[in-house]
């Protein structure tokens, strides 16, 4: 249980162990690792029972099957932005590097289906209900799956999964040596994503009013696909457990306040508009024009109308007599007064 370049087993005084009379049984703990969304994605590699280490039941299956006489197990701390951020490796095995993350904990692989796994009642095996062609040749974990014993946990697959489905997938990644991990460099990586995402809702707001406003939806909802797609095949590819959840937060919430900012510029320059067609127009025309998409199609209609001719007297010889400022205000006088009498009475 000693530490390690900073890492120490997870030690336990919570847990249910088999007689002493089986001490020399090969064994593993089939604890998991139960995160804040209810979800189970990691279990320890290897659990400090009394100054005991203990490995994972899929870990002890593997190293069973190698017949060695000695599970001596080395850890390192991994060493490039690509690695994980520790490495347990076994004398028995060489070769085989196991990595795991800064708690020591192995990721669960759920690539294959339930399905993949075939499971038996013990009472079943005793009973000889299950012949030697379903157990010959086969890899056989044994487990407790009793609800009482909480060994029952949620699942991408199912609400109710036993905790023995989980070293096995554990078991099968070990097998096929593709352990998914995080990688060290995981959030320079995922800064970058977003740094990405960033430039380009910048460039879609950048683009004409137009293209911008049905561009960034379609991008809001786009870019949070790409960040998943990208994780899965990070994962499928390299087994690279890079995440895609912050980057797609990130675009999507981006978008949004990019959208909203936009929609609140062009409200205030249609606002600017009518208010300055508004000071020379009636209201209902400035209204129309202002709020109207442009187009070749004539709109004419054929009314009755009175129109009035006003003149000021004599406003030649007083706007010779007076400085251009006063006479244009004279004018600006009469258009206010003139233009509030007419439409208070329905003309324009």
């Amino acid at each position: 249980c000693d530490s390690v370049s900073g890492f120490s087993p997870v030690s336990t005084t919570n847990y249910l162990a088999p007689s002493a009379a089986f001490s020399a049984v090969p064994k593993g703990h089939i604890g998991v690792i139960i995160s804040g969304d209810g979800a189970v994605r990691k279990a320890p590699a290897l659990i400090c029972v009394d100054g005991q280490v203990y490995p994972a039941l899929a870990l002890a299956a593997f190293l069973q099957a190698t017949n060695a006489g000695s599970w001596e197990a080395s850890i390192r701390p991994g060493a490039g932005l690509f690695d994980p951020a520790y490495i347990l490796s076994f004398s028995a095995y060489p070769g085989l590097d196991i990595p795991l993350d800064a708690e020591g904990n192995m990721r669960i692989s759920f690539a294959s289906a339930p399905n993949a796994f075939r499971a038996f009642s013990a009472v079943d095996v005793l009973d000889g209900l299950v012949g030697p062609a379903e157990l010959e040749n086969q890899w056989v974990l044994v487990g407790a799956t009793a609800f009482g014993m909480g060994d029952v946990v949620p699942t991408p697959y199912d609400g109710a999964t036993p905790g023995v489905e989980l070293h096995a997938r554990l078991l099968t990644s070990l097998l096929d040596f593709e352990v998914p991990f995080t990688p060290s460099a995981a959030g320079w990586m995922l800064a970058l994503l977003s740094l990405v995402f960033a430039v380009v809702l910048y460039f879609m707001v950048s683009f004409k009013e137009k293209l911008s406003s049905y561009g960034l939806p379609i991008v809001g909802l786009a870019l949070p696909i790409l960040a998943l797609a990208l994780h899965i095949q990070l994962l499928q590819g390299s087994n690279l457990w890079l995440g895609w959840v912050y980057p797609a937060l990130y675009s999507a919430v981006g978008a949004g306040m990019l959208i909203l900012l936009e929609h609140s510029r062009v409200r205030a320059e249609r606002t600017r508009v009518f208010g300055n067609l508004n000071s020379y127009l009636p209201n209902d025309i400035a209204r129309e024009i202002a709020y109207s998409v442009p187009n070749s199609d004539i709109s004419a209609k054929r009314l009755e109308v009175t129109l009035l001719s006003a003149d000021l007297r004599n406003f030649s010889a007083f706007g010779e007599a007076r400085a251009p400022e006063e006479s244009a205000a004279v004018l600006h006088f009469f258009f206010s007064r003139a233009t509030a009498i007419i439409e208070q009475h329905g003309g324009r």
